[in-house]
């Protein structure tokens, strides 16, 4: 009986150190977004596709070229 009587703390405790050692590996698994900054502008704010501009191309065809509105171009222009 003394030894149930000694035995029941230790399981608990080994118990309750189990989970805070799972708690701290999820914490250790989340990443820190990188940020990405170029010209003044934060890039993790916007959709951002990169291409080139090549000679004869205009503001209107860039943008219709990803699906702007002919409305939208006029507005911006």
């Amino acid at each position: 009986m003394k030894r149930l009587f000694y035995l029941i703390p230790i399981i608990l405790t080994i118990i309750a150190c189990d989970d805070k050692n799972d708690d701290n590996k999820q914490d250790l698994k989340k990443e820190i977004p990188k940020i990405i900054e170029e010209y003044g502008y934060r890039f993790n704010d916007y959709n951002v596709k990169k291409d080139t501009v090549r000679s004869g191309d205009t503001f209107g065809a860039i943008l219709s070229k990803y699906g702007v509105s002919n409305q939208l171009i006029l507005e911006v222009a």
